[in-house]
């Protein structure tokens, strides 16, 4: 005699009730929404320029003062007289034969106490 088993479900029935549970069981998240209040402190206008400057505002980041650097003179060279130059300070020749262009030289004219400087050309 054939046994006859509790009635199961044909398999070809059963993959889509479990296709359709799952369907049920997936919740989709509703988006959540913020109060008033909460947008209010998330979102904020950027003040004027104008403005941060008459408050006094801390995000300003101000600079040390830059020394400037003084202005060195550059010697004129004599024309037709290779290796002279003019002095920049009193206009009198200087011999400077074997300087290379752009060093920087003492006038030989006034004392170092003066630190009067130059550049060749």
């Amino acid at each position: 005699m054939r046994q006859v088993r509790a009635a199961e479900p044909d398999k070809s029935q059963a993959q889509p009730e479990a296709i359709k549970r799952q369907d049920a069981e997936v919740k989709v998240p509703e988006p959540t929404r913020t109060s008033e209040s909460e947008q209010e402190m998330s979102i904020k206008p950027r003040p004027d320029p104008q403005e941060r400057e008459e408050k006094g505002s801390s995000d300003a980041v101000t600079l040390p003062p830059t020394e400037k650097k003084p202005v060195i003179p550059v010697a004129r060279p004599i024309p037709g007289k290779v290796g002279m130059v003019f002095s920049p300070f009193n206009n009198k020749p200087i011999d400077v034969k074997g300087i290379p262009s752009g060093r920087l030289v003492a006038d030989p004219t006034y004392p170092p106490s003066e630190k009067k400087h130059f550049r060749v050309p």
